[in-house]
């Protein structure tokens, strides 16, 4: 298992000129094309579908490994997951790309020995849904999935959600007047907003909120948007409990499921790189399993010491 984070990392650290990368995010149909112009070239990765999401988007595995070495299911495994959060799109083009970038170059010594002996499980959009928001006519920063939920305990879902008052295509922030409002406009620069604070004598007169109306007639803006579950807190590990977007219950979702199934039945996975918005190689977990306090990483060190490890 030496280096498989940094061999990975190759896949964008030091690209391949020439070989096809996308240029440019993908929704479902572009990216679902593409795993499947990559893994139908080429005898060492299959490629399936573990469910269907409420959207109807299939919800991808893609396995890599060389057939020629020991079965499968004996090799240590890697499973690699992009794109939990719906504006995430990073994530899915880092998987897409890790694939690619392990199929292209199985003639190099490293990546070689570490299919022969290693298995790659790629997931590398676990949230079609979410993320086909990103490709919509108006784009706004959706993590969630479809499930759609009651978020006002109205009796009606998704009726309060945000608008492109502006027309510009994309939902961005509003800031109101509001003497009860925590914001001021911040005085270097009046483009943007700044938290009052009240120990040097300043004092809100604004409260910012997502590009909408008052849809429902509440008197709140925004409060009950389209969508859905936050996959990254659906899972058991300190799962947030009567949080409205971590779902009625753990791993309550298909696309939480799908994952959770599959690594549950592949007892030969042995570590998991998520391509995500949260870091946790920057700050590791502490010793009861919480996200410790960041630490300064020097990247190009970092780097640097990743490609010698599989050198």
């Amino acid at each position: 298992m030496l280096g498989l984070a940094a061999l990975l990392g190759l896949a964008w650290i030091n690209p391949v000129p020439g070989e096809g990368q996308t240029t440019s995010y993908l929704d479902h149909d572009g990216l679902t094309r593409e795993l499947r112009s990559v893994v139908n070239d080429s005898d060492l990765a299959t490629m399936e579908s573990l469910g269907t999401t409420l959207g109807g988007r299939d919800i991808w595995l893609v396995t890599v490994g060389d057939p020629g070495g020991p079965p499968m299911e004996q090799r240590p495994g890697v499973l690699v997951v992009g794109n939990l959060e719906g504006d995430h799109l990073v994530g899915s083009h880092l998987a897409l790309e890790s694939v690619r970038y392990l199929i292209q170059n199985a003639g190099d010594p490293e990546v070689s020995e570490a299919l022969e002996n290693q298995v790659f499980y790629f997931f590398p959009r676990l949230n079609p849904d979410g993320a086909e928001a990103m490709f919509g006519p108006v784009k706004w920063n959706r993590r969630t999935n479809a499930n759609d939920r009651d978020d006002d305990n109205d009796g009606r879902m998704g009726e309060d959600g945000p608008e492109d008052l502006n027309g510009d295509g994309a939902i961005t922030m509003m800031r109101v007047p509001d003497p009860a409002g925590s914001y001021m406009i911040d005085p270097e620069n009046p483009r943007i907003m700044k938290r009052a604070d009240a120990t040097k004598g300043e004092a809100g007169a604004y409260k910012i909120y997502w590009e909408g109306t008052d849809e429902d007639g509440d008197g709140f803006i925004n409060e009950d948007g389209p969508g859905g579950v936050d996959l990254n807190r659906n899972f058991q590990h300190e799962y947030p409990y009567w949080h409205a977007d971590a779902g009625r219950y753990m791993v309550s979702e298909i696309e939480s499921r799908a994952i959770m199934d599959f690594a549950l039945s592949h007892k030969n996975i042995a570590a998991v790189l998520t391509f995500g918005e949260t870091d946790n190689l920057v700050t590791p977990p502490d010793s009861r399993g919480g996200l410790a306090g960041a630490r300064i990483l020097d990247l190009a060190a970092f780097a640097d010491e990743s490609l010698e490890s599989v050198h």
